[in-house]
């Protein structure tokens, strides 16, 4: 009985349409998130290094006799005020470098 219902089934042309379009909407479904992502990723990218630049300038401005942590507190300050709303940066300072990330 299976193999009648499958013979019948694959030789029937009815509604073929809506089913390529239903099997093709899920990668068109899938690629359209896939661009959003790689958008608000890059997007995210641009905001983290305006704001990266923008305090390291700052800092390269601030008093030599201030300490690390002055030095911490300012960046901090900083990349908050570059930084939208919601977005709780953290960043560590070394010798050589400041890094700025986004949680």
């Amino acid at each position: 009985m299976a193999k009648r219902y499958l013979s019948g089934f694959s030789h029937d042309e009815g509604g073929n349409t809506a089913m390529v379009f239903a099997l093709s909407l899920v990668p068109v479904i899938f690629a359209a998130g896939s661009a959003l992502d790689y958008s608000r990723a890059g997007d995210l990218r641009t905001k983290l290094q305006v704001a990266t630049d923008g305090t390291l300038l700052s800092l390269c401005q601030a008093k030599t006799s201030l300490s690390k942590d002055q030095l911490q507190d300012m960046a901090l300050k900083s990349v908050r005020a570059y930084l939208p709303n919601g977005a709780s940066p953290s960043t560590r300072l070394s010798s050589r470098r400041a890094r700025a990330s986004s949680r």
